[in-house]
């Protein structure tokens, strides 16, 4: 099976964790979504051979998830502005985008292994920003983290053991969950306690099993690999 080098992944993983620490350090969440902006830039350059290849330029799927994290990092600078049910509309604005890149890169075969990274990135900058904004409110405690950080922990923990990943079959359940997790949290936004944190502690139990079998699958293949 084709392995993937994880460089790029790397990068961008130490980059936005670099983010979160000064998040937490310094207690603004804009610290790590600035960091992300320069890392998200640095993907967009080491593969700007894709959008040269792509017609129109980029490729409107493409152009789709830019724009869907465009205004992720606007919500990011921004969110201290808003109240709970605007930044919950601006947010499943966001989400409900989720999706329509896939679409459209379908429908106008225009699909692409980058896009489909990009797109990754995006939902997985998603839970981890959205998190961030619901610990910064004080709405769910350090635990709220955790989801966000499952995806930079995986790529740097392959890393650690392999130096590569190798792609995973596409899964309905992963794409499932991740809609599930990054809905749950923005439900803070919109019900009480009682009923979002359920939401969001299941959502997350999910979302880390979901994980595990991922790091399992990668382990099995460097097992194969190797013999």
């Amino acid at each position: 099976m084709k392995k993937i080098e994880l460089t790029e992944d790397l990068i961008h993983a130490l980059l936005i964790l670099a983010g979160f620490i000064g998040f937490v350090v310094l207690g603004f969440v804009q610290i790590m979504v600035a960091l992300s902006v320069v890392s998200f830039g640095l993907l967009l350059f080491f593969n700007r051979k894709v959008f040269k290849e792509l017609k129109p330029f980029g490729g409107y799927a493409n152009w789709v998830t830019i724009f869907r994290l465009a205004l992720l990092c606007a919500l990011g600078f921004s969110f201290h502005l808003l109240n709970h049910l605007n930044l919950a509309i601006w947010a499943i604005i966001v989400l409900s985008l989720d999706g329509v890149d896939g679409l459209i890169a379908r429908k106008m075969s225009m699909t692409s292994e980058f896009g489909g990274k990009l797109d990754g990135e995006t939902d997985a900058f998603f839970v981890l920003l959205m998190g961030s904004i619901v610990y910064q409110f004080k709405l769910a405690d350090y635990w709220i983290l955790w989801p966000g950080l499952l995806r930079y922990f995986f790529v740097i923990s392959c890393y650690v053991f392999w130096k590569k990943t190798w792609p995973e079959p596409v899964s309905y359940f992963r794409k499932t969950i991740a809609v599930i997790i990054m809905s749950a949290l923005i439900s803070p936004f919109l019900l009480a306690e009682k009923f979002y944190l359920p939401i969001i502690i299941i959502a997350t139990i999910l979302v880390t099993y979901s994980f595990a079998k991922s790091f399992t699958f990668q382990w099995k293949q460097s097992r194969i690999y190797r013999s």
